[in-house]
């Protein structure tokens, strides 16, 4: 049985860590409906997320909005309210996608258009090893988190790809915000949102 004593709170993931917790999310995000959209050709999907995923890592790092557990067996990137994308963020991913950047950029417009516009956390992507699946990793990385979102009286808001996803998003008070996002002849993403919750 996993050790959970060093996974019940979330700390700041670092550059340090970049390459086991990308490691994790191209190995977790290999199998998720959206990722075999944008990437059918499973060669190229092995070959591009780790690239993909260490774009968006190094970004999260550099707003405060990436997080992982003492173990490093989870991790959790978003973006801050308080924060903004990197004006060559977009950019970088296209021509980490390369060919499938068609694809990508339908998903990345969709899910642009539906965003909330009052102020929020936006949490992008997460990931567990499989190891810890079960034993309760991802919500306390994310009541971490959310806990200084409602100290800050800010939203939660995130896209769920999978039926895992919507589970744990709705174990932490997640609501759907909305229809899902649909891709052409594909899978969907479901918007959630979190209000922000008045402190104890």
């Amino acid at each position: 049985m996993p050790d959970t004593s060093v996974t019940d709170t979330a700390v700041p993931a670092l550059a340090a860590d970049e390459e086991v917790l990308v490691g994790l999310l191209a190995r977790v995000f290999r199998t998720d409906p959206i990722a075999e959209w944008v990437f059918p050709d499973a060669a190229r999907r092995d070959a591009v997320l780790p690239r993909f995923f260490g774009i968006l890592y190094s970004a999260a790092v550099g707003n405060g909005g990436a997080y992982t557990n003492a173990a490093r067996t989870g991790v959790l990137l978003s973006l801050p309210a308080n924060a903004t994308e990197p004006p060559e963020l977009v950019g970088a991913l296209i021509e980490a996608v390369g060919e499938d950047a068609v694809r990508f950029g339908t998903v990345a417009q969709a899910q642009a258009e539906r965003r909330p516009e009052r102020p929020h956390q936006y949490f992008t992507f997460g990931g567990l090893d499989p190891s810890v699946q079960g034993h309760g990793v991802a919500g306390a990385l994310f009541a971490s988190v959310l806990r200084q979102c409602d100290a800050d009286g800010v939203g939660g808001y995130l896209e769920a790809s999978s039926p895992a996803g919507l589970a744990v998003a709705h174990r932490l008070g997640f609501t759907e915000f909305g229809d899902e996002i649909r891709m052409p002849d594909g899978p969907a993403l479901q918007p959630m949102w979190r209000d922000a919750r008045a402190l104890d």
